[in-house]
């Protein structure tokens, strides 16, 4: 659950505050092989979201220099500990950041209606590379509000191409339509996996979708047990008594962490 404040100005002077509780879909929500299956609740907040306000809107947290910061823009913008993933970008010769100079400004996905890379990823990370320590990071969208209804829209019965053609229009990319080659499940998957990128959604996605990531190993628990969230390390595990099925019976298992 993501409990949201939404500050809307209708008449675009004094804010009307109203606070819209969203449950966002989760590893559950899909069966195996990516079979739909939206609950209500969160149909019914994304509906409520954009009765609000129908606009392009982010909601997004705010780093400033005296509070605290996000560690991934340093280590993707100054440390360069971290990068974008191969499957969105075209990284310069060193590997370190994405080149700018390539085709579609370094952007590798390539939008499946319009054949180019994705422009909206190349706006966020912009914005993203911009912020070098410190950036703004969304956690919610009036995008995704229409992506939750377009999903609903596939199991119930609904203007999928309306809602789906949303988020698309604001990005600047043409329409999808039943005609266009690309089925809605696969046009929905893709629009999630673009609108939402950096929003800890993406997991969920991968599992609710029966996909899985260009860098999962094939012994990993993201693999053999589907559903896995931030496993406990190896080495953790070692040291912990009290998880640890090897431990020594001779070794005393004291404290919360053992030993």
């Amino acid at each position: 659950m993501v409990a949201v404040r939404i500050e809307v100005a209708p008449d675009h002077t004094a804010p009307a505050h109203r606070f819209v509780a969203l449950d966002v879909p989760g590893p559950g929500d899909v069966g195996e092989g990516g079979t739909l299956a939206v609950a209500q609740q969160p149909v019914g907040d994304a509906q409520a979201a954009l009765d609000i306000d129908n606009s392009d809107w982010v909601f997004e947290f705010e780093y400033i220099s005296t509070g605290t910061g996000a560690d991934v823009h340093s280590n993707v913008n100054s440390r360069l500990e971290m990068r974008f993933g191969d499957r969105y970008i075209i990284p310069e010769a060193a590997g370190k950041r994405r080149d700018l100079t390539a085709t579609d400004r370094g952007i590798a996905l390539q939008d499946p209606i319009d054949a180019v890379g994705d422009p909206r990823l190349d706006v966020f990370m912009t914005a993203f590379e911009g912020g070098i320590t410190l950036g703004d990071l969304p956690i919610l969208s009036a995008r995704e509000m229409h992506l939750i209804l377009a999903e609903d829209a596939l199991v119930n019965g609904g203007d999928f191409q309306t809602h789906i053609n949303a988020a698309r229009a604001w990005g600047g990319l043409g329409d999808w339509t039943p005609a266009s080659g690309v089925a809605q499940l696969d046009m929905l998957i893709y629009e999630r996996d673009v609108n939402l990128y950096l929003q800890m959604r993406r997991m969920s996605d991968l599992y609710r979708f029966g996909l899985q990531a260009d860098l999962w190993q094939p012994a990993s628990p993201a693999v053999t047990a589907p559903g896995t969230f931030w496993p406990i390390t190896k080495a953790e595990i070692d040291a912990n008594c009290h998880i640890n099925p090897d431990w020594p019976e001779s070794v005393p298992c004291e404290g919360p962490g053992g030993g």
